[in-house]
């Protein structure tokens, strides 16, 4: 169960990877909404992202973690089988 898992937050990883880079707004203002998504957006992006990566390496899961990654899997519509 945990492969199955971790291969789930791989997943999410992979995608929320694309939200990862830092635009510096002082520079480029124009990309400092990334897809249109607000700063806050991409923060929770960012910060799923390093969770997800964490769930990733995992070798147990609490079941904390367990809600959390189902959670997170539905925001970004990663629907379970």
């Amino acid at each position: 169960m945990p492969a199955d898992r971790r291969r789930h937050a791989a997943a999410l990883a992979a995608y929320l990877a694309q939200f990862t880079g830092s635009p510096d707004p002082e520079k480029s203002p124009r990309e400092s909404r990334y897809a249109g998504l607000p700063p806050e957006d991409l923060e929770q992006c960012r910060r799923d992202y390093r969770q997800a990566l964490a769930w990733a390496h995992a070798s147990s899961f609490t079941d904390e973690d367990i809600r959390a990654l189902e959670a997170m899997r539905r925001r970004y519509t990663f629907h379970t089988q």
